[in-house]
């Protein structure tokens, strides 16, 4: 692409994720990439796609716990997530699996603070 455009055009190296998981026996292509390039540079137009999300928004539903800056993390509750409650200051997460289903021939341990874990039978670590 550089001797078409010239590498002075390479606006970018965009990464998508295609699945949250997948089996395979060597590293798994869970992402692709696409690459622009512009004719001129200097007169590339980017409009961006996405909004921020508001408080009410249903897209927020699933993020219901908050970290807040002392390191509590209760959950947001109803009436906040509706927007009939103001949700305190703090970053939005949410508690979810690590486990995909599906065995692995070789399953990885993981050490964490001293501990460590195996995933159970019939699952895999998440990619």
């Amino acid at each position: 692409m550089d001797e078409v455009f010239g590498s002075e055009n390479f606006v970018s190296l965009i990464k998508f994720q295609k699945t949250g998981g997948a089996s395979s026996t060597l590293l798994p292509s869970t992402v692709d990439y696409l690459i622009w390039y512009a004719k001129d540079r200097e007169a590339v137009k980017f409009r961006p796609l996405y909004q921020p999300r508001a408080a009410g928004d249903p897209s927020l539903d699933r993020y219901d716990q908050i970290l807040l800056p002392d390191g509590t993390t209760p959950r947001v509750g109803r009436d906040e997530l509706r927007v009939k409650a103001e949700v305190p200051e703090g970053r939005r997460f949410q508690l979810t699996s690590l486990l995909s289903t599906g065995e692995t021939s070789t399953p990885q341990d993981f050490k964490f603070r001293g501990k460590t874990y195996r995933p159970s039978a019939g699952t895999h670590w998440k990619t």
